[in-house]
């Protein structure tokens, strides 16, 4: 239908350069010359010129060439049709912006990958800062002997007063730390975040969603020198490295895919060399508890 109005259009305008209009003489028919007057005839024109000739008609010459014009244009229609096609087949705007979408993805998925782990990193470094500081100040203290002790997020975002008299204020944790899922894990920029401190035989507790309490069965002589925390992706998407951080200040890092989604983080004693403990070495460099290789990243 496209080729047909093009084709409707270039004869129309062959035809109007040619002069041909409504109302034009055909051959055949009756002059159509405009009559006057004769004396006005008479008076305006020598007796030589009186007698007039019937204009030239559209005869058989003019009808080839427009045929001829017209074969040409149709030629080059159907060129401007088939690249016409071609272009849409090959530059189609939606299909290109797709495919250009989908040539980035690597580079894109690459660089969220990265700001996810950049971020997981900055948020273990906050809780170390964190942790000293309560630690130093003394507000959980359990045993009543005068050091201060490890916390959980709970404790440390003010949440609730766990194993303190009252809630800590002002925090030394964000707010966005308030609230555990059901595994007891705090979730940011695409990690999950576990805290762990240790029980009667070193063996690392993890927090409950409603935070440590008393009954929680922390030994609070051992949380006075021991806590540790791991962070890992909430999905495949969101990052590929696991991270672990204790007490010396340490970030080890491993890549692990059975560590993805809440409640699938390592055991309390996964980056360290004793079986079950979290109070003994921490495995950097070298294979840990869950059998990978956990390396130091400052």
């Amino acid at each position: 239908m496209q080729k047909n109005v093009l084709i409707a259009f270039a004869l129309g305008a062959l035809l109007m350069g040619a002069g041909v209009v409504v109302g034009t003489q055909l051959e055949g028919d009756a002059p159509a010359t405009p009559s006057a007057p004769p004396e006005l005839l008479k008076a305006d024109a020598p007796e030589a010129e009186t007698k007039t000739e019937a204009p030239k008609l559209l005869g058989q010459p003019l009808d080839e060439q427009i045929l001829m014009r017209l074969a040409r244009l149709e030629e080059r229609i159907e060129v401007l049709v088939e690249q016409q096609k071609k272009l849409s087949k090959d530059v189609e705007p939606a299909a290109w912006v797709a495919q250009m979408i989908k040539s980035r993805m690597p580079a894109m998925d690459s660089a969220r990958l990265k700001a996810n782990e950049t971020a997981a990193h900055a948020t273990l470094r906050n809780c170390i800062s964190a942790q000293a500081q309560m630690q130093a100040t003394g507000r959980v203290d359990a045993d009543n002997d005068g050091t201060g002790e490890y916390a959980g997020f709970r404790e440390l975002s003010g949440a609730v007063p766990g194993r303190m008299s009252r809630a800590l204020i002002p925090p030394v944790l964000s707010s966005a730390f308030k609230t555990l899922t059901r595994h007891g894990e705090v979730g940011r920029t695409g990690y999950l975040f576990k805290v762990y401190l240790p029980g009667s035989r070193g063996e690392g507790i993890g927090e409950p969603p409603a935070g440590f309490t008393n009954a929680s069965g922390i030994d609070s002589n051992l949380a006075e020198t021991t806590w540790c925390m791991y962070a890992w992706p909430g999905d495949p998407s969101q990052g590929s490295r696991v991270y672990f951080i204790n007490q010396a200040g340490d970030v080890l890092s491993t890549e692990d895919a059975r560590y993805v989604g809440s409640g699938n983080g390592p055991e309390a004693d996964a980056a360290f060399v004793d079986d079950g403990r979290i109070t003994g070495k921490t495995a950097i460099g070298r294979k840990g508890n869950d059998g990978n290789v956990w390396k130091q990243r400052g």
